[in-house]
């Protein structure tokens, strides 16, 4: 899971909500308009519905770059992440947080909307990697790129259960090996969960992670 992602990708869903709440009825992601096919709904832009169009979006006519690219190339799956009130609340959730203990967290409480959120993530990043900011970021660490690569669908069963989760946030507070006993026993039936997550690093990411 790459955190700056998906803050970046809820951002972009709390800004659409915020540009329909303020006065734009038919325009925005939020809006009744959806997606138009002249400058698109969605993040920025214009959108047209039957009952009338509305130019602006987020930024009143245009945006930031990030928010205009995403508008054009995914504004469906921003769409069906906007009309899922789970995805809603994640994205909600995530753009509270500072760290991967609050996202833990966030997917943890609000797991029916990741795979909506993972869809409008996947897309901003591979499609917007200039305009959203990813292209300059430095070369990721070819630790986390691996776990993210081959070891996916275990986190994401670790952060879809509860006690897995509960788990992962406990061992984020630990300083010492006494606290991370006292949070097996107490998020013990996570342990499956979150050994399989373990194994995998350890068997498809060796070299990556030996350090």
């Amino acid at each position: 899971m790459n955190f700056r992602h998906f803050t970046r990708v809820a951002t972009l869903l709390l800004l659409a909500g915020c540009a329909s709440e303020d006065g734009e009825p038919n325009g925005g992601a939020l809006g009744s308009g959806g997606q138009g096919t002249s400058g698109g709904g969605g993040v920025g832009g214009s959108s047209s519905s039957s009952g009338g169009s509305s130019s602006g979006g987020v930024a009143g006519g245009g945006g930031d770059a990030c928010e205009v690219c995403a508008d054009a190339k995914c504004g469906a799956q921003l769409d069906a992440c906007e009309a899922d009130a789970a995805c809603v609340a994640l994205a909600m959730c995530l753009e509270q947080c500072a760290d991967e203990a609050c996202a833990t967290q966030c997917f943890a409480s609000n797991a029916a909307g990741q795979a909506n959120l993972d869809a409008a993530d996947a897309c901003v990043v591979a499609q917007c990697p200039t305009e959203c900011g990813e292209a300059s970021e430095p070369t990721p660490d070819p630790c986390e790129s691996c776990v993210d690569t081959k070891c996916q669908s275990q986190i994401d069963a670790c952060l879809a259960n509860a006690q897995c989760s509960g788990l992962w946030g406990c061992y984020d507070q630990c300083q010492d090996d006494a606290c991370w006993t006292q949070c097996d026993s107490q998020f013990a039936a996570g342990l499956p969960l979150s050994d399989a997550v373990d194994t995998c690093i350890e068997t498809q990411c060796a070299s990556e992670c030996a350090g």
